[in-house]
């Protein structure tokens, strides 16, 4: 998946298709969830007064490569994301 798509999901400037396409995919995939929620806790820093002083406490310097416990799904071929757009 393009960094690029996950920028774009988590500044809010991505189309429908790439936003359910993101939510989708970081759902089943641990490493697209954590680049997901690094870019929402970065664009969440820097919507504050004291940037640095949050970046520096909140973000990690690298992501761990411990392993993202994965939610278990009913259906792993249907993404609840899905459902939360209104796809049926």
């Amino acid at each position: 998946m393009e960094d690029q798509w996950i920028l774009d999901h988590s500044s809010g400037a991505a189309p429908l298709a790439v936003r359910v396409l993101v939510d989708c995919a970081s759902e089943i995939n641990a490493e697209i969830r954590a680049k997901l929620e690094l870019a929402d806790r970065i664009g969440a820093a820097l919507m504050t007064e004291d940037i640095w002083d949050d970046i520096q406490s909140n973000t990690p310097l690298s992501l761990s490569n411990e392993p993202v416990s994965v939610p278990i799904l009913t259906d792993p071929l249907y993404p609840t994301a899905i459902h939360r757009y209104g796809f049926n």
